[in-house]
């Protein structure tokens, strides 16, 4: 892990330009881009949801200039009726990539998942020219893959 790395639970004042900044390049990255409405006001909507229902987790440099992030919300699984934490968004920037940055974010968002009394982290990987490397990425972290998802635009 990068020595100055800071990991941190984001507030409302924490969505701003920088972060929606950041979380453009990681909608633009999506394989299903073409899918989504991206602009600054949808961003700024999920990263204050985030914020109030659950947690956003920001790594910064030790420039505090923000590197990825990632949200999770507790729910209640459908199936076995147990809370978990759900993914909403992780990304990381690609020059911060194989630093320590996305371990020390999913990390930080397994506490926060055992001290909301979730007993499961659900992480989701779109499909694309970096999925191998991801799933291999949360099997050797403990995660195993359960399901597929499949999307179909209904406009």
């Amino acid at each position: 892990m990068s020595s100055g790395l800071v990991i941190r639970i984001a507030t409302t004042s924490d969505v701003n330009e920088e972060l929606l900044e950041l979380g453009e390049q990681f909608l633009r990255a999506l394989p299903y881009a073409d899918l989504l409405q991206i602009d600054r006001s949808r961003l700024r909507t999920i990263g204050e949801r985030l914020v109030a229902t659950g947690v956003l987790l920001i790594a910064y440099t030790e420039w505090l200039s923000p590197i990825g992030f990632l949200g999770l919300v507790r729910e209640v699984n459908a199936i076995s009726v147990a809370p978990i934490a759900a993914e909403k968004v992780f990304w990381v920037d690609p020059q911060a990539r194989a630093t320590g940055t996305a371990d020390a974010l999913l990390a930080a968002g397994e506490r926060w998942a055992r001290g909301s009394g979730c007993g499961w982290v659900q992480s989701v990987a779109p499909i694309g020219p970096d999925t191998a490397r991801v799933a291999r990425w949360l099997i050797r972290r403990g995660y195993r893959p359960i399901e597929t998802s499949y999307l179909k635009p209904l406009a």
